[in-house]
């Protein structure tokens, strides 16, 4: 009883906080781009697998405890080989979705990069032009 409140508390802990992260980008006027909403779904199902093998963590060792009490006793044996193929499953899944994240993220980052260059390129060339109209302005008196 008390693991699954404390599940629930954490799950509790963990959606106020992303409310209150969505919260603070809402209210600061940021919205994401279409690379930050990308991976920001990436991170929230990186997140979503993540939890879902600490809840099959916590229910292995429940039933290896409960092994321990009831040494081979055949149900609880297939609940464990479940469990752990279940966690194997889970830990390829998040092997995956956080190679998908990282590949976002640095693509992302890559974006950036570019946009920061061409903005500089774009200011040169404007401070360039100015710099030649404001020469003819001053030959033309």
């Amino acid at each position: 009883m008390k693991k699954t409140s404390t599940t629930a508390t954490v799950k509790t802990v963990r959606a106020v906080q992303a409310a209150s992260l969505a919260a603070f980008f809402l209210l600061a006027g940021c919205a994401f781009s279409d690379y930050g909403v990308r991976v920001n779904d990436e991170r929230t199902a990186l997140e979503n697998l993540e939890h879902q093998r600490e809840d099959y963590q916590s229910r292995y060792v429940i039933v290896l405890n409960s092994l321990e009490r009831n040494i081979g006793d055949p149900d609880l044996e297939k609940e464990r080989d479940k469990i752990q193929k279940k966690i194997l499953d889970l830990d390829f899944r998040i092997q995956q979705q956080r190679k998908i994240f990282d590949e976002s993220v640095e693509e992302w980052q890559q974006k950036i990069a570019q946009d920061k260059l061409q903005k500089e390129i774009n200011d040169r060339e404007e401070e360039s032009n100015t710099n030649k109209t404001e020469g003819v302005w001053e030959g033309n008196r």
